[in-house]
């Protein structure tokens, strides 16, 4: 609970203080102006003080995140074994990304996809679909949170994953998110019509009778 706590606080300094960085460097009166490329000045310095603030998040969110533990997470029901190490800078860095939508920083978030971190206090697996337990994935929030550009990126790794796993369920939780659940399995129609090899097609296909599957289950809840 004490780690939980103060994650959460250098979560808050950290993400003021990136925030205090960049109103400090807007030039505010510059942006008043009544010179226009005065104005324009002001405009092209915020956005390069955004872009480098988001290269070294990048950067941060690149790391590995060192020695690594084993703990189990529900999946569908069933146990899986996942292996995670706390990293704070990683895991902060993930989750900014986020809440900077930083559509530049896609590729690396699903590239993260897995990063697992049990830290994390902004979503629970509950909330995330079919995840149970105490497993938090910042990258998958964080796709969620940048929306639409996500979607291609990770349409194509679900594209890589030859067998039901945790990959390919967290790929669908981001699709989920973005688009719902009748548009998420619409688009990986398209993907699968627009697949360049067998092995994607076949990969894909799979994915789609997946999600299928579990909003039949779904409906039949209700």
């Amino acid at each position: 609970m004490f780690r939980i706590k103060v994650a959460a606080l250098c979560m808050c300094v950290l993400a003021l203080g990136m925030a205090a960085s960049l109103n400090n460097s807007v030039d505010m009166a510059g942006l008043k102006s009544d010179k226009r490329a005065t104005r324009e000045k002001s405009y092209d310095a915020a956005i390069q003080d955004r872009a480098n603030t988001i290269a070294q998040l990048v950067a941060l969110a690149k790391v590995p995140a060192g020695s690594e533990t084993t703990t189990e997470c529900m999946v569908d029901g069933k146990v899986a074994q996942l292996k995670w190490a706390y990293h704070e800078p990683k895991q902060l860095a993930t989750r900014l990304l986020g809440d900077m939508r930083a559509e530049e920083a896609v590729g690396v978030l699903a590239e993260n996809l897995e990063y697992f971190s049990p830290n994390q206090t902004t979503r629970s697996g509950d909330e995330m679909g079919p995840f149970e337990g105490p497993g938090w994935f910042p990258a998958v929030e964080s796709l969620i949170k940048i929306g639409i550009p996500s979607v291609g990126p990770v349409v194509d790794k679900l594209g890589g994953y030859g067998q039901d796993c945790l990959g390919r369920r967290l790929c669908m939780v981001v699709l989920k998110g973005v688009l719902g659940p009748r548009l998420a399995n619409m688009r990986l129609e398209m993907a699968v019509e627009d697949a360049t090899s067998e092995a994607a097609r076949a990969n894909l296909k799979a994915a789609l009778s997946q999600s299928e599957a579990d909003r039949e289950v779904q409906d039949s809840r209700r």
